[in-house]
């Protein structure tokens, strides 16, 4: 169920503040959906640690995580609608892609 998170400060009371940002006198209404999720701890560890090194919240980074790898599952449904109408991409095709998106050699493995 999506919650909201209200922050707020009155003129003269001390600021609320989340890790260190101030947000005296600052009225927002962000609405959240929790979750609780269970990882192995290797994983759990991993994901930590990637989100400080990002600096962000464990949050924050899953969320970007999440959206991503919705994009792509987005993004590989709709290429095989195209290829299940149109037929395959052809190797020059994918290379004009790549070049558009500034991604040539991306995908180079040869030295």
């Amino acid at each position: 169920m999506p919650q909201r998170l209200i922050v707020w400060s009155q003129p003269g009371l001390a600021p609320y503040s989340y890790r260190g940002v101030n947000y005296s006198g600052m009225l927002g209404v962000v609405k959240v959906d929790k979750l609780s999720i269970s990882f192995e701890p290797e994983l759990g560890d991993a994901v930590r640690s990637a989100a400080a090194q990002a600096g962000k919240p464990v949050s924050a980074w899953l969320a970007e995580a999440a959206a991503g790898k919705l994009r792509a599952e987005a993004l590989s449904e709709f290429l095989a609608g195209w290829e299940a109408e149109h037929g395959a991409l052809t190797v020059a095709e994918i290379a004009r892609a790549e070049q558009e998106l500034g991604l040539s050699g991306a995908g180079d493995t040869a030295a």
